[in-house]
């Protein structure tokens, strides 16, 4: 496990390098509001799709983008990365380390984007190291999926047809809701207990 951990960060951290070495040979974008083509991803093709070479031009156009964001903080800043990069229902497919079957995002391209712009961004103090890009990761991921589900349950409370007291339907739905809500949760604290065990452990 440990090597594994010890493996990803050094993929992650030439991923990086790769991204400074370009953004370096790149004028800095100064509009905010331009659309960037093929943003913001909508599914798990798309994203995989972004990580490909010959999309490095729209990866280095949002890197661009994101280091002009206006956050006045480490964590509101890869809020407003996210949520610029990919739209909420594909955040709730992603986690750090891609347990219980979710998708792997530490070792990603857009990873290492959101990194390397949060370190040139001049608003805030960028992040430390890797162990506290991710707690901020982490963080917004959970807040993300929380958003989500309450959408997707006022949603299905709209489309219920009116004048229908369907009391079965209802608790139906509700315990749905709440069984996702827990595996969420669940989720997001054994990825985080048994990764932060192992940042320790490697250190």
């Amino acid at each position: 496990m440990i090597r594994n951990v010890e493996e990803g960060l050094l993929q992650l951290e030439k991923k990086i390098t790769e991204l400074e070495n370009l953004l370096k040979k790149r004028k800095p974008s100064n509009s905010v509001t331009k659309a960037i083509n093929g943003f913001p991803l909508t599914t798990v093709e798309e994203f995989e799709d972004m990580e490909k070479d010959d999309k490095v031009e729209n990866c280095l156009e949002m890197a661009s983008r994101l280091t002009i964001l206006g956050a006045a903080d480490l964590r509101s800043f890869v809020a407003l990365a996210i949520k610029e990069i990919m739209v909420d229902a594909l955040v709730v497919k992603f986690s750090w380390c891609g347990l219980r079957g979710n998708k792997m995002f530490n070792r990603t391209k857009l990873c290492a984007l959101i990194f390397e712009a949060a370190m040139d961004c001049t608003r805030f103090n960028g992040p430390s190291d890797m162990s506290e890009f991710k707690e901020h990761v982490d963080e917004v991921f959970r807040t993300t999926k929380q958003r989500y589900l309450a959408q997707q349950k006022n949603q299905r409370k709209t489309q219920e047809s009116p004048g229908t007291n369907s009391t079965g339907a209802q608790e139906m739905l509700e315990e749905e809701a709440s069984s996702t809500d827990e595996s969420f949760k669940n989720s997001d604290l054994d990825e985080s207990c048994e990764d932060s065990s192992t940042f320790g452990e490697s250190q």
